[in-house]
């Protein structure tokens, strides 16, 4: 410190770590001026004020403050950090000051001192505000650099959610969990939420992936209680419930519920002529059928359940199935009774009048319902009615060639409807499958049922 007053040069390592040029060209009111600054902000300074300082006016009470000034200003960049955090250890220091000594220290120092030869120190204080100082930094701090300003490491919260793109509900839960550090910062009688930008920064993408419950159901097309099931069916795995003391909401992840539907909705069928929506059946199948959305889906990935996707709809929700199969696949000791005529009709796509007519006639088999003069169609008599006939109707869609044409090609070969010597004649022509067998241009389609597909 005697060299620096005197205007000497220093020598070897010291030079070397001094952060104040060897070639500066401050005078000798100046030299003056940084070490009375530096000596007034030191700890060892009882109390802090500005003016004269009288304990500086001797030896016996100035000691430490001139041992420490020299080396928070000539023990190179170690003895600066330190100086400076002990300033900021210190805080108000008992005050009634509105600023604690740190920011006392490097508001006077920045004003007083401009030029270059003091840029090491400021490089130094400048990199120990974005590590070490918990506050947030605007272009209304003008002393330091824009470089300094936007490397902060803590930033407020709504500039978080604006320059992140994060809702901020969402990065308040990351908060609340534990997976972000955030501090309060105090500014008149208002308390702000400060964001540690790195560590947002690392974890950014997996916050943003993370999804609420209520969007988890969303993206999947299904109910909140059609959620709860999947999770206790192990449909998905990567699922954070609420804990206590930690995250107050459910983080289920984005990827994997992408992964989960990119699987389940990869090979639909091309052509579907009897599909119904998945949420149709749900609603009306759902109370008789436990787990009857986990049995679908087990169904689609066992390739046992033929389905097409609606493209205007989201996820599960797009699901259109061949009911029929998955009433063959659920069989009679699903909790079905039996389904009313009605249900029948709409299971099969044809009208109400025609099934009343198969099943007064006994092509249908039923079995009376609870209520007088009620049918009731159990699942096993539908699939042998399915198995066991054919509606015409149905072929000509399939093999896309007209009824009449198909009717007089089968006459041809003395293939006639069940109907034709009976008395009532049915509202629709229906044939045995067993004749339709046989003939080879006809096999491809009877075989394989694609008529109820």
């Amino acid at each position: 410190m005697q060299l620096f007053l005197e205007n000497e040069k220093f020598e070897g390592r010291q030079e070397l770590e001094n952060l104040m040029p060897a070639n500066h060209n401050l005078t000798l009111f100046q030299r003056i001026k940084l070490l009375e600054l530096i000596a007034r902000r030191v700890p060892n300074h009882a109390k802090l004020k500005r003016g004269m300082n009288i304990h500086l006016n001797t030896i016996e009470t100035g000691k430490d403050a001139v041992i420490d000034t020299a080396n928070a200003l000539f023990a190179g960049r170690g003895g600066f950090m330190a100086f400076l955090s002990a300033l900021q250890a210190m805080g108000r220091d008992n005050t009634t000051f509105v600023y604690d000594r740190f920011t006392l220290f490097y508001r006077d120092f920045y004003n007083t001192f401009e030029g270059r030869e003091f840029d090491g120190y400021k490089k130094e204080l400048e990199k120990f505000v974005n590590a070490r100082v918990v506050t947030s930094l605007s272009r209304r701090n003008r002393l330091f650099s824009e470089e300094t300003i936007r490397g902060h490491y803590w930033l407020p919260l709504e500039q978080a959610v604006r320059e992140f793109k994060i809702p901020k509900s969402k990065l308040l839960g990351a908060i609340n969990a534990g997976w972000i550090d955030a501090q309060k910062e105090e500014k008149g009688e208002r308390d702000y939420i400060l964001v540690n930008r790195p560590n947002l920064e690392s974890r950014c993408f997996y916050i943003n992936e993370q999804l609420t419950f209520m969007e988890a159901a969303i993206k999947l097309g299904v109910t909140r209680p059609q959620l709860h099931q999947l999770i206790a069916q192990g449909e998905l795995k990567d699922v954070i419930t609420p804990q206590r003391g930690g995250c107050s909401v459910w983080r289920i992840s984005a990827c994997e519920i992408n992964q989960y539907l990119e699987t389940l909705l990869s090979v639909p069928s091309s052509h579907l002529s009897e599909i119904t929506p998945l949420p149709d059946i749900l609603r009306r199948l759902g109370q008789k059928h436990s787990n009857l959305l986990i049995t679908v889906l087990n169904s689609i990935r066992a390739a046992s359940l033929a389905y097409m996707v609606d493209k205007r709809k989201i996820g599960i929700r797009s699901l259109m199935v061949n009911e029929s199969q998955l009433l063959a696949i659920l069989g009679n000791d699903n909790g079905i009774d039996g389904y009313s005529v009605p249900v029948v009709a709409k299971l099969l796509s044809v009208n109400a009048e025609f099934v009343y007519e198969i099943v007064n006639q006994g092509i249908l088999l039923s079995e009376p319902g609870e209520t007088a003069n009620t049918k009731l169609i159990n699942s096993g008599h539908l699939r042998l009615f399915q198995d066991e006939f054919v509606l015409l109707s149905k072929l000509s869609k399939v093999m896309e060639l007209g009824s009449q044409t198909l009717m007089a090609y089968l006459a041809a070969r003395y293939i006639y409807p069940i109907d034709k010597y009976r008395e009532k004649k049915l509202r629709q022509k229906v044939y045995r499958r067993s004749d339709l067998a046989q003939l080879p241009f006809f096999e491809i389609y009877i075989s394989d049922k694609l008529d109820w597909v």
